[in-house]
């Protein structure tokens, strides 16, 4: 998948891990942005502890 025109999206979290130094970097945004695909593509393996989890909306949990 191609990220087209996401210059500063990608060029962010990239400065950010080339500090050398512990940071907390928190992406956020609406749903179905690819998020989880630009941090894949942006930083490897050796750059992240990646967790994540799913959870119901609350108003979903409301009227269960």
């Amino acid at each position: 998948m191609d990220f087209l025109d996401r210059i500063k999206e990608r060029s962010t979290p990239r400065k950010t891990f080339d500090l050398n130094r512990k940071v907390l970097l928190a992406i956020y945004g609406c749903r179905r942005v690819n998020k989880s695909e630009l941090i894949k593509k942006v930083l490897t393996s050796s750059d992240i502890y990646h967790l994540s989890e799913e959870v119901q909306a609350t108003t979903d949990r409301l009227f269960r």
